[in-house]
């Protein structure tokens, strides 16, 4: 079975689960094994009668020397005279039956029975002929007119009654002793023999005393008369003696028996030949044994057949299972199964063609054996699509291989699935998942199934500005999370931004993250502005003007200078420079202009000016010189926008910058219409 676990029981009607410990045996049951022991039945005028029919099944272990020396019955008297009566053997297999009427009187036969074989025996006396059988067929008579004295004696099954002259004991197995008041016909003998004795048998009220042995530790009398006995050493077997509940037979003819099982099925033995005897019966009820071979799941436990050849020699027949309306007849599942006899042999496979048209096993057979109907069942497979590992926002499929179930319910680790009673379950979340269901009269588990539903991944782009000018140096992406991504998009190159190569315009940038399969995408909006052209300086007399430029930001000797108009009045010599600021806030220097041909005896700030700390924090001082006092002063941001204005008025003053974030910004001070720029960070 799948994984070697699946299918080890039956859902089915109760009438076929297993059950070795049935309160009512069936079948041949059990049987008593003697050696030197035996069972003791007290005395009861019910087992004493001038006519008798003595039978039993017997299975002889050795023989004694002589006839007389394997006692099967025994209520004789010889201390007392010639009373009562035996049924005995030995000598190779012979049968001897005899009674006491003031003489012994005997019938015997030949050598024809063998050890380790079960045989039907019987002796009968009608008051005229004694006669012995052997498996239903007569084997020795002797005429004697008179009746069989009656003895006080106690009747013992194994050994003889009176032991003075020896204990006489059998060695082998004994089943199914009946005592009647008649002399029972050769049919009845044969129609019976491998039957049960029930109110039905057409001679039922002659019946003395009746022991089958099948209650353990009590050897109980099923007639009417409760002649109980007390088992002396004997031990209860398994009995392999062909016994069942209804048998038919054939004897001197090509054989074509049948026996069936109501409307349900049916065992049909046919020969090609003659033969001596054939006897074909059904059991009702489990087996004694249902011991199988590990590969089957169970047997028939309502009904089982058998085969019995009465010649000691092979006969070859054909046994026909029409299994017809056998509910375990799901014939997918269905095997014919077969063993010796009734003993604690285990049912084994026999490979017998099956019929699916005819709803039949046919198996070809020589030997004694019995057969019943067994089950197979089918492993209950999983098949699932996808793998079993997967993300969120994914699922598996999982399904029975076989689509023909009943009953199915799925399992995860916490047990059963509320409402996944379908043949197939999809799932989405990890776990371990198993199903539990019929396939027709089968029912099993299927191996587990662990589903692993991995997570998605949240993925964090990192940080990165949202806005870069095209000769910006390449910005290096390194905050990305969970670490290990892949940054992708215009202009970057492990995992390096680059401006220039990004080009001007709005661009889109990814973070791709994968964990276990799993992937996550991040992304972030950058604006690269594009550089303006390169303002080209001109002069007029005093005035320094540069091309049309959204923003203008005039620098002298490497100081901003407050005018942003694209000409600048100038009032000393220096080297001048012009940044053209464009709306995206992106700039190009022009060349260093300079200017040396202005008159000198004009006014010169420039070193009359010094700021301190720089870089400030919460305040900047400005120092200056007397001839600067009284200059004043405006912030401006990076853009030329004033943030701040006022005047100095002292050698030394302070301005506050607490308002202010960190950042770089410049002070112009004018005064007389010189203007000094200064440039400070805020950190």
């Amino acid at each position: 079975m799948l994984s070697k676990i699946y299918f080890s029981f039956f859902v089915i009607l109760s009438l076929f689960f297993i059950n070795t410990a049935l309160s009512q045996v069936s079948g041949s049951g059990r049987a008593c094994d003697f050696n030197s022991s035996y069972i003791s039945v007290p005395n009861n005028p019910s087992l004493n009668s001038s006519f008798i029919t003595i039978e039993s099944w017997i299975k002889a272990d050795a023989w004694a020397a002589n006839i007389w020396e394997n006692v099967i019955v025994s209520k004789d008297g010889w201390a007392t005279g010639d009373q009562g009566y035996t049924l005995r053997a030995g000598a190779n297999g012979s049968l001897s039956f005899n009674f006491g009427n003031g003489a012994w009187h005997e019938v015997a036969s030949g050598a024809l029975m063998q050890t380790g074989k079960w045989y039907h025996v019987a002796g009968t006396f009608d008051g005229a002929v004694m006669r012995i059988f052997i498996n239903g067929t007569q084997v020795g008579s002797t005429n004697y007119s008179g009746a069989i004295s009656a003895t006080t004696y106690d009747l013992t099954i194994g050994k003889i009654s009176y032991t003075a002259g020896g204990t006489r004991y059998f060695d082998g197995a004994i089943d199914e002793v009946r005592i009647w008041n008649t002399a029972l016909t050769e049919a009845t003998l044969k129609e019976y023999m491998c039957q049960k004795v029930t109110p039905s048998h057409p001679n039922y009220s002659n019946l003395s005393g009746y022991w089958n042995f099948d209650t353990p530790g009590v050897i109980s009398d099923n007639s009417i008369n409760a002649n109980n006995g007390v088992l002396v050493g004997a031990t209860q077997i398994n009995s392999g003696a062909p016994i069942g509940n209804k048998s038919n037979y054939v004897y001197g003819a090509v054989a074509n028996l049948s026996v069936a099982s109501g409307t349900m099925d049916s065992l049909q033995v046919t020969t090609t030949g003659v033969v001596e005897g054939l006897h074909v019966y059904r059991v009702d009820g489990a087996p004694l044994v249902s011991t199988v071979l590990s590969s089957i799941d169970s047997v028939d436990q309502s009904h089982y057949y058998g085969v019995f050849n009465t010649s000691n020699t092979a006969a070859s027949y054909t046994a026909i299972y029409h299994y017809g309306t056998n509910p375990l007849a799901v014939e997918s599942y269905l095997c014919m199964l077969g063993r010796g006899d009734g003993a604690s042999v285990p049912w084994n496979f026999q490979s017998a063609a099956q019929n699916l048209t005819l709803n039949t096993f046919t198996k070809s057979a020589n030997v004694r054996q019995e057969f019943i109907l067994g089950i197979k069942c089918p492993s209950l497979g999983l098949n699932y699509t996808g793998t079993q590992s997967f993300c969120e926002g994914n699922s598996i499929t999982l399904s029975a291989q076989s689509p023909a179930t009943l009953s199915a319910q799925w399992y995860n680790s916490a047990g059963a699935i509320s409402g996944a009673t379908n043949n197939s379950l999809v799932v989405s979340s990890s776990d371990t998942y198993y199903l539990m269901a019929n396939i027709g009269i089968c029912a099993g588990t299927s191996a587990s199934v662990s589903v692993v539903v991995n997570p998605i991944p949240v993925a964090n782009f990192g940080t990165i500005p949202t806005s870069f000018c095209e000769n910006d140096a390449p910005f290096q992406l390194i905050s990305g999370a969970p670490s290990a991504g892949v940054y992708s998009g215009s202009g970057i190159m492990n995992s390096v931004f680059s401006p220039a190569i990004a080009g001007a315009g709005m661009h889109t940038l990814y973070y791709t993250v994968n964990v276990n399969g799993c992937e996550a995408m991040d992304s972030a909006e950058v604006m690269v502005g594009s550089n303006p052209f390169s303002p080209i300086i001109t002069q007029t007399d005093s005035v320094l003007c540069a091309a049309s430029c959204e923003t203008f930001v005039w620098f002298l000797n490497g100081n901003a200078i407050s005018n942003q108009d694209s000409c600048l009045q100038v009032t000393q010599n220096g080297n001048y420079s012009v940044a053209c600021i464009n709306q995206q806030g992106c700039a190009s220097d022009t060349a260093i202009y300079v200017l040396s041909d202005l008159a000198v005896d004009q006014l010169d700030f420039s070193d009359a000016i010094t700021l301190s700390p720089n870089p400030a924090d919460d305040f900047v001082t400005v120092r200056i010189q007397n001839e600067a006092v009284g200059m004043a002063y405006i912030v401006l941001d990076e853009q030329g926008r004033a943030l701040l204005s006022g005047r100095v008025e002292m050698a030394e003053t302070q301005i506050s910058m607490k308002n202010l974030s960190d950042g770089v910004y410049f002070i112009q001070f004018q005064k007389e219409g010189v203007a000094v720029i200064r440039r400070v960070v805020k950190k």
